[in-house]
């Protein structure tokens, strides 16, 4: 094969995702805080089918609101643009997506996340059929009251900034 073959593809011989710039214009969330302007953010979407046709289901301490789509566009109108991704932060979030491979299209995964992992989850359609987000700072009772309600998990992924993670006062719900 030629060069540009190889540089389309990952380490596991995957097609790698085109990027496509959703918007430019993004001060980040800090600057609605304090107003010290430095550079604006990029946001980019990760042409990925699995995502681009997954659903989602919000539970947000009770309240159920269905998206048709993993991605807001109504958000890049907003303050907070990070929000392009599963609308913000919610409790829980079940995901379905639209994996294609019949070995991992039944495959479930659970992920305990902070909000930076949003824009992580159109990465993992591709290797899941169900993707459950808990976010621990917005949850009202503990992670197994979540995993309960699961007919099966096969993968469990704990992604969270380190710090935060080490000072976030809702550990206590892991239990």
């Amino acid at each position: 094969g030629n060069a540009d073959e190889t540089e389309s593809k990952d380490d596991n011989g995957m097609e790698a995702p085109e990027f496509r710039k959703v918007t430019d214009d993004f001060l980040g969330t800090d600057y609605n805080r304090i107003h010290y302007y430095k550079k604006k953010d990029v946001i980019e979407r990760a042409e990925i089918p699995e995502a681009d046709n997954a659903s989602a289901v919000i539970n947000d301490s009770g309240d159920m609101t269905l998206m048709d789509s993993i991605y807001d566009d109504s958000a890049l109108n907003t303050a907070d643009k990070y929000n392009y991704f599963l609308s913000g932060n919610f409790s829980a979030i079940t995901i379905k997506t639209a994996c294609r491979d019949t070995e991992k299209k039944d495959k479930t995964l659970v992920l305990i996340k902070d909000s930076y992992s949003n824009s992580l989850v159109p990465f993992l359609c591709q290797d899941y059929g169900t993707i459950v987000m808990i976010d621990l700072r917005y949850a009202n009772s503990s992670v197994f009251d979540y995993l309960n309600e699961l007919e099966s998990m096969d993968d469990l992924l704990i992604v969270y900034n380190y710090d935060k993670f080490m000072r976030d006062t809702h550990q206590y719900l892991l239990q």
